[in-house]
Protein backbone atom coordinates (compact mmCIF):
# COMPACT_ATOMS: atom_id res chain seq x y z
CA UNK A 1 0.00 0.00 0.00
CA UNK A 2 1.43 3.38 -1.08
CA UNK A 3 0.58 6.43 1.01
CA UNK A 4 0.58 9.93 -0.46
CA UNK A 5 -0.38 13.17 1.25
CA UNK A 6 -2.33 16.26 0.16
CA UNK A 7 -1.35 19.53 1.85
CA UNK A 8 -3.96 22.27 2.37
CA UNK A 9 -3.36 25.54 4.24
CA UNK A 10 -6.32 27.78 3.49
CA UNK A 11 -6.92 30.50 6.10
CA UNK A 12 -10.07 30.50 8.27
CA UNK A 13 -13.44 31.19 6.61
CA UNK A 14 -12.45 30.01 3.11
CA UNK A 15 -15.23 27.67 1.96
CA UNK A 16 -13.55 25.02 -0.17
CA UNK A 17 -16.94 23.60 -1.17
CA UNK A 18 -17.60 26.73 -3.22
CA UNK A 19 -14.16 26.88 -4.85
CA UNK A 20 -13.09 25.31 -8.15
CA UNK A 21 -10.14 23.77 -6.31
CA UNK A 22 -12.58 21.99 -3.99
CA UNK A 23 -14.32 20.23 -6.87
CA UNK A 24 -10.94 19.46 -8.48
CA UNK A 25 -9.72 17.82 -5.23
CA UNK A 26 -12.96 15.87 -4.88
CA UNK A 27 -12.62 14.46 -8.42
CA UNK A 28 -8.97 13.62 -7.76
CA UNK A 29 -9.74 11.80 -4.51
CA UNK A 30 -12.68 9.99 -6.06
CA UNK A 31 -10.45 8.78 -8.88
CA UNK A 32 -7.81 7.77 -6.34
CA UNK A 33 -10.37 5.60 -4.53
CA UNK A 34 -10.33 3.28 -7.55
CA UNK A 35 -6.66 2.47 -6.88
CA UNK A 36 -6.72 -0.36 -4.35
CA UNK A 37 -3.03 0.03 -3.49
CA UNK A 38 -3.15 3.79 -2.73
CA UNK A 39 -3.96 5.45 0.59
CA UNK A 40 -4.40 9.24 0.77
CA UNK A 41 -3.71 11.44 3.80
CA UNK A 42 -5.19 14.96 3.76
CA UNK A 43 -3.32 17.37 6.02
CA UNK A 44 -5.24 20.55 6.78
CA UNK A 45 -5.41 23.31 9.43
CA UNK A 46 -7.31 22.74 12.67
CA UNK A 47 -10.28 24.75 11.41
CA UNK A 48 -10.67 22.69 8.21
CA UNK A 49 -11.47 18.98 8.96
CA UNK A 50 -15.23 19.46 9.32
CA UNK A 51 -15.42 21.41 6.09
CA UNK A 52 -13.24 18.83 4.33
CA UNK A 53 -15.51 16.01 5.47
CA UNK A 54 -18.52 18.00 4.26
CA UNK A 55 -16.95 18.47 0.83
CA UNK A 56 -16.11 14.78 0.46
CA UNK A 57 -19.61 13.76 1.54
CA UNK A 58 -21.28 16.24 -0.84
CA UNK A 59 -19.16 15.00 -3.76
CA UNK A 60 -19.68 11.33 -2.88
CA UNK A 61 -15.99 10.55 -2.32
CA UNK A 62 -15.46 7.11 -0.67
CA UNK A 63 -13.65 7.39 2.66
CA UNK A 64 -12.24 3.85 3.00
CA UNK A 65 -8.69 4.78 1.95
CA UNK A 66 -8.76 8.39 3.06
CA UNK A 67 -7.51 9.94 6.27
CA UNK A 68 -7.91 13.57 7.35
CA UNK A 69 -5.36 14.82 9.87
CA UNK A 70 -4.88 18.23 11.47
CA UNK A 71 -2.85 19.71 14.34
CA UNK A 72 -5.69 19.40 16.86
CA UNK A 73 -7.47 22.19 18.72
CA UNK A 74 -8.14 25.44 16.94
CA UNK A 75 -6.38 28.64 18.08
CA UNK A 76 -8.27 30.38 20.91
CA UNK A 77 -8.80 33.49 18.74
CA UNK A 78 -10.65 31.45 16.10
CA UNK A 79 -12.83 29.74 18.71
CA UNK A 80 -13.74 33.09 20.30
CA UNK A 81 -14.54 34.60 16.89
CA UNK A 82 -16.77 31.65 15.95
CA UNK A 83 -18.68 31.90 19.25
CA UNK A 84 -19.14 35.68 18.91
CA UNK A 85 -20.31 35.26 15.33
CA UNK A 86 -23.08 32.87 16.38
CA UNK A 87 -24.25 35.27 19.09
CA UNK A 88 -24.16 38.37 16.88
CA UNK A 89 -26.01 36.67 14.04
CA UNK A 90 -29.01 36.23 16.34
CA UNK A 91 -29.36 39.98 16.15
CA UNK A 92 -30.88 39.79 12.70
CA UNK A 93 -33.37 37.03 13.47
CA UNK A 94 -37.03 37.85 13.92
CA UNK A 95 -38.83 37.13 17.14
CA UNK A 96 -35.83 37.29 19.46
CA UNK A 97 -36.85 40.53 21.25
CA UNK A 98 -39.36 41.03 24.10
CA UNK A 99 -41.09 43.68 21.99
CA UNK A 100 -41.59 41.15 19.20
CA UNK A 101 -43.02 38.62 21.66
CA UNK A 102 -45.49 41.16 23.13
CA UNK A 103 -46.44 42.32 19.65
CA UNK A 104 -47.33 38.77 18.62
CA UNK A 105 -49.48 38.31 21.77
CA UNK A 106 -51.32 41.58 21.07
CA UNK A 107 -51.86 40.63 17.43
CA UNK A 108 -53.16 37.15 18.28
CA UNK A 109 -55.49 38.59 20.95
CA UNK A 110 -56.91 41.24 18.61
CA UNK A 111 -57.48 38.67 15.86
CA UNK A 112 -59.32 36.36 18.28
CA UNK A 113 -61.65 39.11 19.53
CA UNK A 114 -62.41 40.30 16.01
CA UNK A 115 -63.06 36.74 14.82
CA UNK A 116 -65.46 36.08 17.71
CA UNK A 117 -67.30 39.35 17.15
CA UNK A 118 -67.93 38.90 13.42
CA UNK A 119 -68.67 35.17 13.37
CA UNK A 120 -70.98 34.75 16.39
CA UNK A 121 -74.72 34.15 15.77
CA UNK A 122 -75.64 34.84 19.42
CA UNK A 123 -76.38 38.41 20.54
CA UNK A 124 -76.04 37.23 24.17
CA UNK A 125 -72.50 35.96 23.49
CA UNK A 126 -71.57 39.31 21.87
CA UNK A 127 -72.80 41.24 24.95
CA UNK A 128 -71.03 38.82 27.29
CA UNK A 129 -67.81 39.20 25.29
CA UNK A 130 -68.05 43.03 25.46
CA UNK A 131 -68.67 43.09 29.24
CA UNK A 132 -66.00 40.46 29.85
CA UNK A 133 -63.36 42.38 27.89
CA UNK A 134 -64.34 45.66 29.60
CA UNK A 135 -63.96 44.04 33.05
CA UNK A 136 -60.63 42.48 32.04
CA UNK A 137 -59.25 45.80 30.72
CA UNK A 138 -60.33 47.65 33.91
CA UNK A 139 -58.65 44.96 35.98
CA UNK A 140 -55.44 45.34 34.00
CA UNK A 141 -55.55 49.17 33.89
CA UNK A 142 -53.41 49.74 37.07
CA UNK A 143 -50.77 47.35 35.78
CA UNK A 144 -50.82 49.09 32.39
CA UNK A 145 -50.40 52.52 34.02
CA UNK A 146 -47.50 51.35 36.19
CA UNK A 147 -45.94 49.52 33.28
CA UNK A 148 -46.37 52.54 30.99
CA UNK A 149 -44.71 54.83 33.54
CA UNK A 150 -41.78 52.43 33.91
CA UNK A 151 -41.50 52.12 30.13
CA UNK A 152 -41.47 55.94 29.79
CA UNK A 153 -38.64 56.22 32.33
CA UNK A 154 -36.73 53.41 30.62
CA UNK A 155 -37.06 55.20 27.27
CA UNK A 156 -35.71 58.42 28.80
CA UNK A 157 -32.69 56.57 30.16
CA UNK A 158 -32.28 54.74 26.85
CA UNK A 159 -32.31 57.98 24.85
CA UNK A 160 -29.76 59.51 27.19
CA UNK A 161 -27.48 56.50 26.85
CA UNK A 162 -28.00 56.51 23.08
CA UNK A 163 -26.96 60.19 22.91
CA UNK A 164 -23.81 59.40 24.89
CA UNK A 165 -23.24 56.34 22.66
CA UNK A 166 -23.34 58.45 19.49
CA UNK A 167 -21.32 61.39 20.84
CA UNK A 168 -18.55 59.26 22.34
CA UNK A 169 -17.84 57.39 19.10
CA UNK A 170 -18.59 54.02 20.71
CA UNK A 171 -21.17 53.25 18.02
CA UNK A 172 -18.56 53.51 15.29
CA UNK A 173 -16.21 51.27 17.24
CA UNK A 174 -18.99 48.74 17.90
CA UNK A 175 -19.95 48.71 14.20
CA UNK A 176 -16.35 48.05 13.20
CA UNK A 177 -16.13 45.27 15.78
CA UNK A 178 -19.39 43.72 14.52
CA UNK A 179 -18.22 43.82 10.89
CA UNK A 180 -14.83 42.41 11.86
CA UNK A 181 -16.55 39.41 13.46
CA UNK A 182 -19.26 38.82 10.84
CA UNK A 183 -17.24 39.74 7.69
CA UNK A 184 -13.58 39.59 8.70
CA UNK A 185 -12.24 39.16 5.16
CA UNK A 186 -13.30 42.75 4.36
CA UNK A 187 -11.16 44.19 7.16
CA UNK A 188 -7.52 44.61 6.16
CA UNK A 189 -6.26 44.57 9.75
CA UNK A 190 -8.19 41.37 10.59
CA UNK A 191 -6.92 39.78 7.37
CA UNK A 192 -3.34 40.47 8.51
CA UNK A 193 -4.13 38.86 11.88
CA UNK A 194 -5.49 35.84 10.03
CA UNK A 195 -2.25 35.70 8.07
CA UNK A 196 -0.35 35.47 11.37
CA UNK A 197 -2.69 32.72 12.58
CA UNK A 198 -2.22 30.80 9.32
CA UNK A 199 1.58 31.17 9.51
CA UNK A 200 1.56 29.73 13.04
CA UNK A 201 -0.72 26.91 11.88
CA UNK A 202 1.70 26.17 9.03
CA UNK A 203 4.41 25.36 11.60
CA UNK A 204 2.05 23.02 13.44
CA UNK A 205 1.16 21.32 10.16
CA UNK A 206 4.86 21.02 9.29
CA UNK A 207 5.62 19.20 12.56
CA UNK A 208 2.68 16.86 12.03
CA UNK A 209 3.62 16.14 8.40
CA UNK A 210 7.22 15.31 9.34
CA UNK A 211 5.94 12.72 11.84
CA UNK A 212 3.93 10.93 9.13
CA UNK A 213 6.84 8.85 7.86
CA UNK A 214 4.52 6.54 5.89
CA UNK A 215 3.76 9.33 3.40
CA UNK A 216 6.00 8.77 0.36
CA UNK A 217 5.33 12.18 -1.21
CA UNK A 218 3.28 15.27 -0.43
CA UNK A 219 1.16 17.08 -3.02
CA UNK A 220 0.19 20.74 -2.75
CA UNK A 221 -2.73 21.44 -5.16
CA UNK A 222 -1.90 25.16 -5.47
CA UNK A 223 1.16 27.41 -5.23
CA UNK A 224 -0.20 29.76 -2.55
CA UNK A 225 1.76 28.31 0.37
CA UNK A 226 5.59 28.57 0.50
CA UNK A 227 5.49 26.77 3.88
CA UNK A 228 4.83 23.57 1.95
CA UNK A 229 8.45 23.52 0.84
CA UNK A 230 9.62 23.12 4.45
CA UNK A 231 8.29 19.54 4.59
CA UNK A 232 11.09 16.98 4.74
CA UNK A 233 9.53 14.33 2.49
CA UNK A 234 9.33 14.40 -1.31
CA UNK A 235 7.17 17.29 -2.52
CA UNK A 236 5.14 17.96 -5.67
CA UNK A 237 3.46 21.33 -6.18
CA UNK A 238 0.70 22.16 -8.63
CA UNK A 239 0.95 25.51 -10.45
CA UNK A 240 -2.33 26.01 -12.35
CA UNK A 241 -1.22 29.47 -13.50
CA UNK A 242 0.39 32.68 -12.23
CA UNK A 243 -2.13 35.26 -13.34
CA UNK A 244 -0.31 38.26 -11.92
CA UNK A 245 2.58 37.79 -14.34
CA UNK A 246 0.14 38.87 -17.09
CA UNK A 247 -1.88 41.45 -15.12
CA UNK A 248 0.57 42.87 -12.54
CA UNK A 249 -1.04 46.31 -12.15
CA UNK A 250 -4.68 45.22 -11.82
CA UNK A 251 -4.52 43.46 -8.45
CA UNK A 252 -4.77 45.11 -5.03
CA UNK A 253 -2.18 45.06 -2.25
CA UNK A 254 -3.31 41.81 -0.68
CA UNK A 255 -3.23 39.95 -3.99
CA UNK A 256 0.21 41.40 -4.63
CA UNK A 257 1.32 39.75 -1.36
CA UNK A 258 -0.25 36.49 -2.56
CA UNK A 259 1.75 36.89 -5.77
CA UNK A 260 4.92 37.18 -3.68
CA UNK A 261 4.02 33.95 -1.86
CA UNK A 262 3.44 32.17 -5.17
CA UNK A 263 6.81 33.28 -6.55
CA UNK A 264 8.56 32.19 -3.34
CA UNK A 265 6.82 28.80 -3.46
CA UNK A 266 7.82 28.23 -7.09
CA UNK A 267 11.43 29.27 -6.61
CA UNK A 268 11.91 26.87 -3.70
CA UNK A 269 9.91 24.01 -5.21
CA UNK A 270 11.22 20.62 -6.35
CA UNK A 271 8.68 18.99 -8.66
CA UNK A 272 5.73 20.62 -10.39
CA UNK A 273 2.45 19.65 -12.02
CA UNK A 274 0.55 22.00 -14.29
CA UNK A 275 -2.50 21.62 -16.52
CA UNK A 276 -1.18 22.86 -19.85
CA UNK A 277 1.95 23.01 -21.98
CA UNK A 278 1.39 26.75 -22.28
CA UNK A 279 1.77 27.34 -18.52
CA UNK A 280 4.68 24.91 -18.32
CA UNK A 281 6.69 26.61 -21.04
CA UNK A 282 5.77 30.29 -20.76
CA UNK A 283 5.41 30.55 -16.99
CA UNK A 284 7.54 27.92 -15.26
CA UNK A 285 10.32 27.39 -17.79
CA UNK A 286 10.65 30.80 -19.47
CA UNK A 287 9.78 33.10 -16.57
CA UNK A 288 11.02 31.17 -13.52
CA UNK A 289 13.80 29.14 -15.18
CA UNK A 290 12.47 25.81 -13.93
CA UNK A 291 14.08 22.76 -15.53
CA UNK A 292 11.47 21.28 -17.95
CA UNK A 293 12.27 17.82 -16.51
CA UNK A 294 10.86 19.00 -13.17
CA UNK A 295 7.48 19.90 -14.68
CA UNK A 296 4.77 17.39 -15.64
CA UNK A 297 1.69 18.41 -17.61
CA UNK A 298 -1.45 16.57 -16.46
CA UNK A 299 -4.66 17.73 -18.07
CA UNK A 300 -8.03 17.59 -16.34
CA UNK A 301 -10.70 15.06 -17.14
CA UNK A 302 -14.11 16.60 -17.82
CA UNK A 303 -15.88 18.06 -14.78
CA UNK A 304 -19.41 16.66 -14.99
CA UNK A 305 -22.43 18.21 -13.31
CA UNK A 306 -25.27 16.17 -14.81
CA UNK A 307 -25.61 13.83 -11.82
CA UNK A 308 -26.64 16.74 -9.59
CA UNK A 309 -29.62 17.77 -11.71
CA UNK A 310 -30.79 14.62 -13.51
CA UNK A 311 -34.05 13.30 -12.05
CA UNK A 312 -34.88 9.96 -13.65
CA UNK A 313 -38.52 9.80 -14.77
CA UNK A 314 -38.65 7.62 -17.86
CA UNK A 315 -39.65 9.58 -20.97
CA UNK A 316 -40.09 12.73 -18.88
CA UNK A 317 -36.58 12.83 -17.38
CA UNK A 318 -35.67 16.09 -19.15
CA UNK A 319 -38.87 17.89 -18.11
CA UNK A 320 -38.58 16.64 -14.53
CA UNK A 321 -34.92 17.63 -14.33
CA UNK A 322 -35.64 21.15 -15.58
CA UNK A 323 -38.51 21.50 -13.12
CA UNK A 324 -36.15 20.50 -10.32
CA UNK A 325 -33.58 23.07 -11.50
CA UNK A 326 -36.23 25.78 -11.54
CA UNK A 327 -37.15 24.91 -7.95
CA UNK A 328 -33.48 25.22 -6.97
CA UNK A 329 -33.26 28.60 -8.73
CA UNK A 330 -36.45 29.81 -7.03
CA UNK A 331 -35.06 28.94 -3.59
CA UNK A 332 -31.70 30.50 -4.48
CA UNK A 333 -33.38 33.79 -5.39
CA UNK A 334 -35.67 33.73 -2.36
CA UNK A 335 -32.78 33.53 0.12
CA UNK A 336 -30.82 36.33 -1.57
CA UNK A 337 -30.23 39.48 0.50
CA UNK A 338 -31.25 41.75 -2.37
CA UNK A 339 -34.93 42.82 -2.07
CA UNK A 340 -35.26 42.69 -5.86
CA UNK A 341 -33.83 39.18 -6.21
CA UNK A 342 -35.62 37.75 -3.15
CA UNK A 343 -38.93 38.78 -4.71
CA UNK A 344 -38.06 37.73 -8.26
CA UNK A 345 -40.34 34.91 -9.38
CA UNK A 346 -39.68 34.43 -13.10
CA UNK A 347 -37.61 31.23 -13.15
CA UNK A 348 -38.61 30.72 -16.80
CA UNK A 349 -36.46 33.67 -17.89
CA UNK A 350 -33.84 33.21 -20.59
CA UNK A 351 -30.32 34.07 -19.49
CA UNK A 352 -26.61 33.95 -20.28
CA UNK A 353 -24.41 32.39 -17.58
CA UNK A 354 -20.78 32.86 -16.55
CA UNK A 355 -19.56 30.92 -13.51
CA UNK A 356 -16.44 32.51 -12.07
CA UNK A 357 -15.13 34.59 -9.21
CA UNK A 358 -14.42 38.20 -10.13
CA UNK A 359 -10.74 38.78 -10.86
CA UNK A 360 -9.10 41.11 -13.40
CA UNK A 361 -8.12 38.26 -15.72
CA UNK A 362 -11.71 36.98 -15.88
CA UNK A 363 -12.60 39.88 -18.21
CA UNK A 364 -16.05 40.41 -16.72
CA UNK A 365 -16.20 44.05 -17.83
CA UNK A 366 -16.01 43.04 -21.50
CA UNK A 367 -18.88 40.62 -20.95
CA UNK A 368 -20.93 43.39 -19.32
CA UNK A 369 -20.26 45.73 -22.26
CA UNK A 370 -21.29 43.02 -24.71
CA UNK A 371 -24.45 42.27 -22.71
CA UNK A 372 -25.40 45.96 -22.52
CA UNK A 373 -25.00 46.25 -26.31
CA UNK A 374 -27.14 43.16 -26.93
CA UNK A 375 -29.86 44.42 -24.62
CA UNK A 376 -29.96 48.09 -25.67
CA UNK A 377 -28.97 47.91 -29.35
CA UNK A 378 -30.02 44.41 -30.41
CA UNK A 379 -33.13 44.19 -28.20
CA UNK A 380 -32.08 40.91 -26.61
CA UNK A 381 -34.46 39.97 -23.77
CA UNK A 382 -32.01 37.69 -21.94
CA UNK A 383 -30.67 38.41 -18.48
CA UNK A 384 -27.05 37.75 -17.41
CA UNK A 385 -26.30 35.66 -14.32
CA UNK A 386 -22.82 35.84 -12.79
CA UNK A 387 -21.45 33.99 -9.75
CA UNK A 388 -19.00 36.61 -8.47
CA UNK A 389 -19.40 39.21 -5.75
CA UNK A 390 -19.64 42.57 -7.53
CA UNK A 391 -18.15 44.37 -4.48
CA UNK A 392 -14.81 42.59 -4.97
CA UNK A 393 -13.98 44.70 -8.03
CA UNK A 394 -15.58 48.16 -7.59
CA UNK A 395 -15.47 48.99 -11.30
CA UNK A 396 -17.84 46.08 -11.99
CA UNK A 397 -20.34 47.41 -9.47
CA UNK A 398 -19.92 50.94 -10.88
CA UNK A 399 -20.62 49.72 -14.44
CA UNK A 400 -23.76 47.84 -13.40
CA UNK A 401 -25.11 50.81 -11.43
CA UNK A 402 -24.20 53.56 -13.88
CA UNK A 403 -25.84 51.67 -16.76
CA UNK A 404 -29.00 50.73 -14.83
CA UNK A 405 -28.34 47.01 -15.15
CA UNK A 406 -29.20 46.01 -11.55
CA UNK A 407 -32.38 44.25 -12.67
CA UNK A 408 -30.74 42.49 -15.62
CA UNK A 409 -27.32 41.43 -14.28
CA UNK A 410 -27.92 39.05 -11.38
CA UNK A 411 -24.87 38.31 -9.22
CA UNK A 412 -25.46 35.09 -7.26
CA UNK A 413 -22.26 34.18 -5.43
CA UNK A 414 -21.44 31.46 -2.91
CA UNK A 415 -23.30 28.71 -4.82
CA UNK A 416 -23.45 25.07 -3.84
CA UNK A 417 -22.60 22.53 -6.53
CA UNK A 418 -26.31 21.72 -7.00
CA UNK A 419 -27.13 25.41 -7.47
CA UNK A 420 -24.24 25.77 -9.92
CA UNK A 421 -25.37 22.76 -11.93
CA UNK A 422 -28.97 24.02 -11.98
CA UNK A 423 -27.94 27.41 -13.39
CA UNK A 424 -25.83 25.75 -16.07
CA UNK A 425 -28.79 23.51 -16.97
CA UNK A 426 -31.27 26.38 -17.25
CA UNK A 427 -28.97 28.79 -19.09
CA UNK A 428 -29.64 29.48 -22.75
CA UNK A 429 -25.89 29.92 -23.27
CA UNK A 430 -22.75 29.68 -21.13
CA UNK A 431 -20.05 32.29 -21.77
CA UNK A 432 -16.39 32.38 -20.78
CA UNK A 433 -14.58 35.65 -21.65
CA UNK A 434 -11.48 34.92 -19.52
CA UNK A 435 -8.16 36.30 -20.73
CA UNK A 436 -6.08 33.75 -18.83
CA UNK A 437 -6.57 30.25 -17.41
CA UNK A 438 -4.29 27.52 -16.11
CA UNK A 439 -5.99 24.79 -18.11
CA UNK A 440 -9.03 24.48 -20.35
CA UNK A 441 -11.76 26.47 -18.56
CA UNK A 442 -14.26 24.41 -16.59
CA UNK A 443 -17.06 26.22 -18.43
CA UNK A 444 -16.80 24.05 -21.56
CA UNK A 445 -17.11 20.67 -19.83
CA UNK A 446 -19.47 21.74 -17.05
CA UNK A 447 -21.97 23.36 -19.42
CA UNK A 448 -21.96 20.57 -21.99
CA UNK A 449 -22.33 17.91 -19.28
CA UNK A 450 -25.85 19.28 -18.68
CA UNK A 451 -26.65 20.03 -22.33
CA UNK A 452 -25.93 23.77 -22.52
CA UNK A 453 -23.83 25.23 -25.39
CA UNK A 454 -20.81 27.48 -24.78
CA UNK A 455 -18.94 30.34 -26.39
CA UNK A 456 -15.45 30.94 -25.07
CA UNK A 457 -12.45 33.21 -25.45
CA UNK A 458 -9.73 32.21 -27.85
CA UNK A 459 -6.78 31.71 -25.49
CA UNK A 460 -3.83 29.36 -25.78
CA UNK A 461 -4.76 26.87 -23.06
CA UNK A 462 -8.27 26.36 -24.43
CA UNK A 463 -7.08 25.91 -28.01
CA UNK A 464 -4.54 23.40 -26.68
CA UNK A 465 -7.38 21.19 -25.41
CA UNK A 466 -10.22 21.90 -27.86
CA UNK A 467 -8.53 21.39 -31.20
CA UNK A 468 -11.24 21.38 -33.85
CA UNK A 469 -11.62 23.42 -37.04
CA UNK A 470 -15.40 23.78 -36.63
CA UNK A 471 -14.95 25.15 -33.10
CA UNK A 472 -12.59 27.75 -34.54
CA UNK A 473 -15.47 29.15 -36.56
CA UNK A 474 -18.45 28.91 -34.22
CA UNK A 475 -17.28 28.82 -30.57
CA UNK A 476 -14.29 31.15 -30.17
CA UNK A 477 -14.11 34.94 -30.00
CA UNK A 478 -11.39 37.52 -29.38
CA UNK A 479 -11.68 38.29 -25.62
CA UNK A 480 -10.18 41.77 -26.06
CA UNK A 481 -12.96 42.82 -28.45
CA UNK A 482 -16.29 43.11 -26.62
CA UNK A 483 -18.17 43.73 -29.87
CA UNK A 484 -16.92 40.43 -31.29
CA UNK A 485 -18.01 38.77 -28.03
CA UNK A 486 -21.49 40.30 -28.42
CA UNK A 487 -21.73 39.12 -32.03
CA UNK A 488 -20.71 35.59 -31.04
CA UNK A 489 -23.30 35.50 -28.23
CA UNK A 490 -26.03 36.76 -30.57
CA UNK A 491 -25.10 34.21 -33.25
CA UNK A 492 -25.10 31.44 -30.63
CA UNK A 493 -28.63 32.07 -29.34
CA UNK A 494 -29.95 32.13 -32.91
CA UNK A 495 -28.03 28.95 -33.85
CA UNK A 496 -28.18 27.17 -30.50
CA UNK A 497 -29.02 23.70 -31.80
CA UNK A 498 -26.18 23.67 -34.32
CA UNK A 499 -23.67 24.96 -31.79
CA UNK A 500 -24.72 22.40 -29.19
CA UNK A 501 -24.57 19.52 -31.68
CA UNK A 502 -21.03 20.36 -32.80
CA UNK A 503 -19.78 20.94 -29.25
CA UNK A 504 -21.25 17.67 -27.99
CA UNK A 505 -19.29 15.89 -30.72
CA UNK A 506 -16.04 17.37 -29.37
CA UNK A 507 -17.14 16.86 -25.76
CA UNK A 508 -17.68 13.14 -26.31
CA UNK A 509 -14.07 12.84 -27.48
CA UNK A 510 -12.74 14.70 -24.44
CA UNK A 511 -15.06 12.68 -22.23
CA UNK A 512 -13.03 9.53 -22.92
CA UNK A 513 -10.43 10.81 -20.44
CA UNK A 514 -11.41 9.86 -16.87
CA UNK A 515 -10.33 11.03 -13.45
CA UNK A 516 -8.85 7.59 -12.88
CA UNK A 517 -6.49 8.42 -15.78
CA UNK A 518 -5.66 11.75 -14.13
CA UNK A 519 -4.93 10.07 -10.80
CA UNK A 520 -2.75 7.43 -12.47
CA UNK A 521 -0.60 10.17 -14.00
CA UNK A 522 -0.36 11.98 -10.65
CA UNK A 523 0.76 8.80 -8.90
CA UNK A 524 3.55 8.31 -11.44
CA UNK A 525 4.83 11.83 -10.68
CA UNK A 526 4.55 11.21 -6.92
CA UNK A 527 6.49 7.95 -7.25
CA UNK A 528 9.18 9.62 -9.34
CA UNK A 529 9.54 12.45 -6.80
CA UNK A 530 9.70 9.95 -3.92
CA UNK A 531 12.34 7.81 -5.66
CA UNK A 532 14.51 10.86 -6.41
CA UNK A 533 14.14 12.07 -2.82
CA UNK A 534 15.16 8.68 -1.41
CA UNK A 535 18.17 8.34 -3.72
CA UNK A 536 19.31 11.87 -2.87
CA UNK A 537 19.17 11.21 0.88
CA UNK A 538 20.94 7.85 0.58
CA UNK A 539 23.93 9.66 -0.81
Amino acid sequence: MKTFGIYILYPPLVDLRREGLGRYLAHLLKGGAEHKDVHMVILCPSWFPEQMESLLEAEGVPSERLQIVSPGRQPVAIRIRNSLSKVLQLRGKKGTSVRGWLSRIKSDHTDWVARQAVTTTSFAWLVTLAFGLTFLYLLLLPFVLVGGTCLFLIKLVYRGLKWLWLKSGLQTAATKFYNAIISPMHNEYVVRLYDHITAAEAKRCEKLANKLKQVRAWYCPTAFWPAFNRLKAARVMCVPDVVLTEFPTQFDGRLQRVFGDIEEAIKSGEHFITYSENVKQKTLVDRYNIDPKQVSVIRHAPQKLDKYVTIQNGEHTEETSRAYCKAVLRNLLKKNESPYLSGFQNVDMKFFFYASQFRPNKNVLSLLKAFKYLQRERYCSHKLILTGNRMVLPYIDDFIRSNDLECDVLCLHGLSVVELASLYKLADLAVNPSLSEGGAPFTFNEALSVGTPVVTARIAVTEEIVQDSVMDEIMYFNPRNWRELADRMEWAIHNRDRLLKEELRVYETLNQRTWADVVEEHIKVFDLAADLHESRHKK
